[in-house]
């Protein structure tokens, strides 16, 4: 007879909930976990936010270099790829925040999620909506 058997990991406690109670509610151990998710989320919202407009200042660095007096295509490049990594960057701060966001809503259900900071969900949901919307980014010139 073929068949596969999990018995499971030796010393493992079985049913032992550190973070929610049998009913679902969050214990005190949970809250202070989840409280500390939260605040990194609005860290990285603040990051992001910061990261962007440093973007959109070298984007229009960029284009004064190439649509200025004296300006060419050849001499705003450098610009351009400069203001392509800053906004690379503040990417990278949206898709951490909706991985946090995606993390948080794996361990605990809507319902435990809404005795949580308002504010934040909301952040979160649209970092992550900001993510799926945005398939692909290119990093190419912006015209």
């Amino acid at each position: 007879m073929e068949y596969i058997a999990h018995y499971g990991i030796r010393h493992m406690k079985w049913g032992v909930r550190r973070y929610q109670n049998e009913d679902g509610s969050l214990t005190e151990a949970g809250k202070k976990r989840y409280a500390k998710d939260s605040g990194r989320l609005t860290k990285l919202n603040e990051s992001y936010k910061r990261k962007q407009i440093k973007a959109n200042k070298a984007y229009q660095k960029a284009d004064r270099k190439r649509y200025g007096m004296f300006g060419s295509q050849k001499r705003a490049q450098p610009y351009y790829d400069r203001a392509n990594e800053m906004q690379y960057k503040a990417n990278k701060k949206i898709r951490k925040g909706a991985k946090l966001y995606k993390k948080m809503g794996k361990y605990i259900s809507e319902t435990q999620m809404k005795d949580l900071n308002p504010e934040l969900i909301a952040l979160g949901k649209s970092m992550f909506d900001q993510i799926q919307n945005t398939s692909r980014i290119t990093y190419g010139s912006r015209r």
